[in-house]
């Protein structure tokens, strides 16, 4: 068995549409899904990627675009999700993804909406601060969380501009900057305002707008298109959204979904926008305002309409986690874990 003595670096952005995470110079991204698996009868796998199996307690779960595959796709919509084992085989994958050891041990930045920071972080600790111990691939793995820093979300965007992926200062002129983050995500837009690096809460918040609603606007309309469409699981419907359109088999055809997806996209953005400039005053203000989150794709013009000084980070949907990861680095830098 391979071991590993050091203590890897690791932020990890647990998103509902899909896991983020980064350690270092490496980064992972897969769909947030996981369910228990089920052999095919036939599986031959050309062109497809391989199923990811996580398996502890006598139960095996595929996760990723095998579990899309296989399950329904379509999640219960509840906070009580990090309570599941479905959000540790997440995880679990995650870490496993990242580092090749089959002994190791991790320090852990992790991120919750606004809204659910002071009601989950606890119920998060408990879950993620342990040895992991399962199978992967055959083998057994045991991933030791050392130490973990539960952050709100959002504050990955100031953190990835304030530090190097090693912990040490990239801009030290944010330190006395007051910062405004928009982070869109699945179910959450998180508005979070930050000044001389501590956030002032009321000033930030978590709206239940996010790309999920505009999933459920589209479902209904492909509902119209012919029943084989409710087959549509809501990863595969979120990928119709960002593509714009949708195949339509008996008809071979392609249907355009801007239509669709426009409108709503127009309607939940200027409820993010009033919220903000509510929430910040109108925003003139700011040193900075970020934008982040996968939501960016779908918002960022929106966003720019209202808040022309807005800066999209470069691939927003990493942002947190990479702001997570450099984090972490810091803390181990600086030996500031067990203040954590």
């Amino acid at each position: 068995m391979e071991i590993s003595n050091s203590v890897l670096d690791l932020g990890v952005d647990m998103g509902r549409y899909a896991v983020k995470a980064v350690a270092g110079s490496r980064s992972i991204t897969f769909p947030a899904y996981a369910v228990p698996y089920e052999a095919p009868l036939l599986g031959i796998g050309m062109g497809q990627s391989p199923d990811i199996l996580i398996g502890w307690g006598g139960n095996v779960w595929t996760v990723g675009e095998g579990a899309i595959r296989q399950g329904d796709g379509n999640r219960p919509e509840t906070a009580a999700w990090i309570e599941t084992p479905e959000y540790l085989a997440l995880f679990r994958r995650a870490l496993t993804d990242l580092v090749p050891e089959r002994w190791f041990h991790v320090n852990v930045v992790a991120g919750l909406p606004i809204s659910d920071f002071r009601r989950d972080s606890e119920e998060l600790r408990q879950a993620l601060l342990q040895v992991h111990t399962f199978r992967q691939g055959g083998q057994v793995v045991n991933a030791h969380v050392a130490n973990l820093r539960i952050v709100p979300q959002a504050w990955g965007a100031v953190l990835a501009l304030l530090l190097n992926g090693d912990g040490s200062i990239a801009d030290a002129d944010l330190l006395n900057q007051r910062i405004a983050v928009v982070d869109i995500g699945g179910h959450t837009a998180n508005l979070l305002t930050v000044k001389g690096l501590s956030d002032i809460p009321s000033e930030s918040v978590s709206l239940n707008v996010g790309a999920w609603d505009v999933v459920r606007t589209v479902r209904q309309f492909l509902a119209g298109l012919g029943e084989g469409f409710a087959s549509l699981n809501d990863h595969e419907v979120m990928r119709v959204c960002l593509a714009g359109r949708v195949w339509n088999g008996a008809k071979r055809e392609w249907v355009d979904l801007h239509q669709v997806v426009q409108p709503k996209v127009e309607h939940l953005g200027r409820d993010i926008v009033e919220h903000a400039r509510t929430f910040w005053h109108g925003g003139e203000a700011f040193d900075r305002l970020l934008l982040i989150g996968g939501g960016s794709y779908l918002w960022q013009e929106v966003v720019e309409r209202a808040f022309p000084q807005v800066n999209v980070l470069p691939e927003p949907e990493m942002a947190n986690a990479r702001g997570f990861a450099a984090f972490a680095a810091y803390l181990s830098q600086e030996g500031l874990w067990e203040q954590a």
